[in-house]
């Protein structure tokens, strides 16, 4: 449920099929290799070499506006967060542009305040898992 105070940056994050409420800001994260160092017998200076291994989907980060009169949809990822279900993410973006994949909540703080305008706010953070799709504009 959106508030007339707030645009919710205009992205929309879905997980499990449940719109969350309104994101107010996020950290993408990103994709990282695991890098193996080899050094092979015959190297004659010891120099290690690098070979580039399993790839990581990373974490990411979303900042929600919490709305006490409407906590459904805090109570639908802490049940999520509880049961340890890998669902899907989606997140689009304003301008059409969207991520998607599996991801399993890995943090969910509690409702609290931490700015001074007396709003309410909600992180999760999701462990994406495999490779997640990118939809460009």
């Amino acid at each position: 449920m959106a508030t007339s105070g707030f645009s919710a940056i205009g992205t929309v994050v879905t997980f499990n099929g449940n719109v969350i409420g309104e994101c107010e800001s996020f950290e993408g994260g990103g994709v990282s290799v695991n890098i193996h160092e080899i050094l092979t017998t015959d190297s004659l200076d010891y120099y290690a070499d690098v070979i580039g291994g399993a790839l990581n989907s990373g974490e990411c980060t979303f900042t929600f506006v919490f709305d006490p009169s409407n906590q459904g949809n805090y109570d639908l990822l802490k049940s999520d967060a509880e049961a340890r279900t890998k669902a899907t993410l989606l997140v689009a973006y304003p301008n059409t542009a969207r991520f998607s994949g599996d991801a399993i909540i890995s943090n969910l703080a509690f409702p609290g305040f931490g700015e001074a305008d007396a709003v309410p706010r909600f992180s999760v953070t999701f462990k994406r898992a495999k490779k997640h799709d990118y939809t460009p504009v």
